[in-house]
């Protein structure tokens, strides 16, 4: 995803967020359907959804899907010209999730 340079506003941020945890969500289906496939199996049901560090009686730490958001583009032509713009700003969103087949 790109960004112009300007400021991160808070509601920016906050849109960033869902967007980075709904495909984070999309993702474990995706992933869960894949294997289930692997091992012959229809399809599968979403029984539990946590973001990662939320999952009862398990500690967090599992990667995670992540949108990097960037300042300004490169000038034109590979000339290099002189620009102050922030440091990438990278989204991130965990999850594991509970699935039976079907």
């Amino acid at each position: 995803m790109y960004l112009r340079s300007h400021a991160l506003t808070d509601a920016r941020r906050d849109s960033l967020q869902r967007e980075v945890r709904a495909d984070a969500a999309r993702d474990s289906v995706e992933r869960a359907r894949a294997y289930a496939a692997a091992l012959g199996y229809d399809d599968v049901r979403l029984l539990a959804l946590f973001e990662d560090g939320l999952r009862p009686n398990v500690s967090g730490g599992v990667g995670g899907a992540g949108t990097s958001v960037r300042g300004a583009p490169p000038a034109p032509g590979g000339a290099k010209a002189f620009e102050m713009r922030p440091d990438d700003i990278v989204v991130t969103a965990a999850v594991t999730a509970d699935f039976e087949v079907v």
